[in-house]
């Protein structure tokens, strides 16, 4: 199965919240290092994942969890069981970054910034290698 097959990503937003669900297939699925310039909060509905942030330890995370990720903190999450789902959390911001209650249609606020060792939030990978 292609890393593209193994991840799944489905966006939304509704009630001054915009929401980012990633699905991680197989234990070990990935999605790579990478960084926001708002804070967001990311919870773990069903399985678990090792949360890597910028300057903490490592987290072994179970669900039901979240964790809160400070704005310009590289982040990643591996799973660690097979058939992981974890949602990204942030309000919704107009594309100058204020909060609003509206969304634009506009997921530049949300998406992850490129760093020297990451693909961007699009960046989902199989099998754990970088």
């Amino acid at each position: 199965m292609s890393a593209q097959e193994s991840i799944q990503t489905h966006l939304g937003a509704a009630g001054g919240v915009y929401l980012r669900q990633h699905h991680l297939i197989k234990a070990g699925d990935f999605h790579r290092g990478h960084k926001h310039h708002f804070n967001h909060v990311t919870l773990v509905q069903r399985g678990a994942v090792l949360c890597e942030v910028e300057g903490r330890p490592s987290l072994r995370l179970a669900a039901p969890v979240f964790v809160v990720i400070d704005k310009d903190k590289v982040h990643r999450f591996t799973a660690l069981t097979d058939d992981t789902l974890y949602y990204c959390i942030f309000a919704l911001r107009d594309p100058e970054g204020e909060v609003t209650d509206r969304y634009s249609g506009d997921d530049a606020p949300y998406d992850g910034v490129v760093d020297a060792h990451c693909d961007g939030c699009r960046g989902c990978q199989r099998g754990g290698s970088n």
